[in-house]
């Protein structure tokens, strides 16, 4: 009894979390909204970075998930549980990668993931790297991505990169 009324209050707490508005994007950081979703079944995800954020799992603004359901999406981190929300330390040109999986029940279903460009850094070029079907989307020219779900688990990965960096 004591576990579920735990759970309840935690689902509480990350509902209302998630109810709140995003920062807007500036100095401070910025954050961008993910929605997973397969049928009927949804996941909001947040991915992003704030001056005053740390590297690692904190309490401060990542927000473990709690994986249930027929669709199942969340962000991994090096030796942490799986977060809905990841926010790292935010610091102008380096590149940050976040690791994204996504699960469905059964195989077979259409998943998409939706984004808006307008919430990206204005300073960065963010890509969507696909790992599982080798596919790479430039998330500032588009607003979405389309999969249909395997036997196992999709692996994504989003990679943010100064805008000011030269590739070869």
């Amino acid at each position: 009894m004591k576990n579920r009324l735990l759970g309840i209050l935690l689902s509480v707490a990350c509902a209302c979390l998630f109810a709140l508005p995003l920062p807007a994007q500036g100095a401070d950081g910025w954050e961008v909204a993910l929605k997973v979703k397969s049928g009927e079944a949804e996941n909001k995800l947040s991915f992003g970075q704030r001056a005053d954020a740390s590297e690692r799992a904190d309490g401060r603004y990542d927000v473990p998930a709690m994986l249930s359901g027929s669709l199942r999406a969340y962000f991994a981190k090096e030796g942490a549980e799986p977060f809905w929300r990841d926010i790292r330390a935010l610091t102008f040109g380096q590149t940050y990668t976040w690791t994204l999986w996504v699960e469905t029940e059964t195989p077979g279903q259409t998943v998409s993931l939706n984004w808006s460009s307008e919430d990206l850094p204005k300073w960065a070029r963010v890509k969507l790297f696909d790992v599982s079907g080798q596919v790479k989307s430039d998330m500032g020219r588009q607003g979405s991505y389309v999969f249909t779900s395997g036997e196992s688990p999709r692996q994504f990965q989003v990679v943010i990169r100064s805008k000011s960096k030269k590739r070869r």
